[in-house]
C-alpha cells in the first residue's frame, strides 16, 4: 500500500542509518580527495616534472631578451635561457655586473 511505501521511504531517509547522515561525510571525502589531487599536481610541476625544451619549441637560433640581467633573478634567468641552448640578449643598468654576468654565461 501507499502508506507502506512512504513509512519505508520515511525510515531511509530519516531513520537512525539513513544515508542524510553520510551525506557530509561523502562530501568531506570529495573535498579531501580534490585537495590531495591538487597538492599532488603541485608537487608534481615543481619537483619532478623537465623543463621544455626551447630549441625544439621556438626554433634553433631563436633569441632571447633577459631585462635586469646583471644580478639576482635575471641573471639566473639568463644563465638558464643560455644553458637551453637559446642566444641571449642582456639588459642592465651596471655594465661591469652585466659583463661579469656575460662571462659566466661564455665561459
Amino acid at each position: 500500500h501507499m502508506f507502506g511505501y512512504l513509512s519505508v521511504l520515511h525510515t531511509f531517509m530519516f531513520g537512525p542509518q539513513s544515508f542524510i547522515h553520510w551525506v557530509p561525510y561523502f562530501i568531506g571525502i570529495v573535498a579531501l580527495l580534490r585537495f590531495a589531487r591538487g597538492f599532488l599536481c603541485l608537487i608534481w610541476r615543481n619537483l619532478f616534472r623537465t623543463g621544455h625544451n626551447l630549441q625544439e619549441r621556438y626554433g634553433a637560433n631563436t633569441w632571447a631578451c633577459v631585462t635586469g640581467a646583471s644580478d639576482g633573478v635575471g641573471a639566473a634567468m639568463a644563465r638558464e635561457v643560455a644553458r637551453r641552448g637559446l642566444n641571449v640578449i642582456l639588459v642592465a643598468r651596471n655594465r661591469a655586473k652585466l659583463e661579469s654576468v656575460r662571462d659566466k654565461i661564455l665561459s
